[in-house]
């Protein structure tokens, strides 16, 4: 799914899994998660994702001028009503990744699975694929979407890399004129003492070119549970209970990214986006 305003090229998530496509470096199970502010996110995943394998696809198939979804390395799962759980004795996706799990690609470098709406799978069907997730044929890369952010089952969560959208793709209109700038405003308000000055700087950061204020909060790592606590004390001001725990999402990924080695542009990028101005400087 395409539309003409999300066409900015990779960002930088993707470029991270592109990279580690070339070196084969790939993990074999990612379970996608959509932007805290994402408005249409089930829209928003199927559109990254299509944005990732048109990227794959080149890489593999230089001159071709079919699509990745006409090939058969790419089995990409849908449910088609979503308000319920997959029917997997109907659902021929399902099926064709059940008798098909033990293989790898049929001719290109690394096989891609793709179940959207994961969190209408079935406790049992998960069970049952256990060992495929935990440890799939090794050119074989599952990504499960997850819209609802929802928890999954342990046994789904633990074998995971938890990734997330980096930016709204179909951003949330803010309720208030200047709200994305409201967390500056905070952090230039605490009142004087230890980490206020820090606090002044995260401030000018954020006004600053994104890579710089992105730099600036990777080189402070020794500030990260003072920034954290920031963001969440800065929520609960103006946050209602849903998006609250939208926040507590973020914030729980966020700390979760550190144990899978998620880079630190990559996790201060998705925690802090909402946070940059609309309009930067040149």
């Amino acid at each position: 799914m395409h539309s003409p305003d999300n066409d900015k090229g990779p960002d930088l998530l993707q470029k991270s899994l592109i990279n580690r496509f070339k070196k084969d470096e790939l993990a074999h199970f990612y379970l996608l998660r959509p932007h805290p502010h994402e408005r249409d996110p089930q829209s928003a995943l199927e559109t990254w994702i299509s944005q990732l394998l048109e990227q794959v696809w080149p890489q593999e198939r230089p001159s071709s001028s079919e699509s990745f979804t006409q090939h058969p390395d790419f089995l990409l799962i849908d449910n088609p009503s979503p308000s319920r759980a997959y029917q997997s004795k109907e659902h021929p996706g399902l099926l064709e990744w059940a008798k098909t799990q033990d293989y790898g690609p049929m001719e290109l470098k690394r096989r891609w699975i793709i179940v959207h709406h994961a969190h209408t799978l079935t406790p049992s069907f998960c069970n049952k694929q256990l060992k495929t997730l935990e440890e799939p044929n090794k050119h074989t890369t599952i990504i499960f979407t997850d819209p609802q952010q929802s928890e999954l089952l342990k046994t789904i969560e633990s074998r995971a890399i938890n990734i997330q959208i980096p930016f709204a793709l179909n951003p949330r209109k803010l309720q208030r004129a200047g709200a994305q700038q409201d967390f500056i405003t905070y952090l230039r308000s605490l009142p004087e003492g230890a980490g206020t000055h820090e606090a002044h700087q995260l401030a000018e950061a954020l006004e600053g070119p994104i890579h710089e204020a992105l730099e600036w909060t990777r080189s402070n790592s020794d500030l990260e549970r003072q920034i954290l606590e920031w963001v969440l004390d800065f929520e609960r001001s103006r946050s209602a209970a849903p998006q609250l725990s939208a926040i507590l999402q973020r914030l729980k990924w966020f700390e979760k990214s550190q144990l899978m080695n998620n880079s630190a542009q990559e996790r201060w990028l998705t925690l802090l986006s909402p946070y940059f101005p609309s309009k930067r400087p040149s």
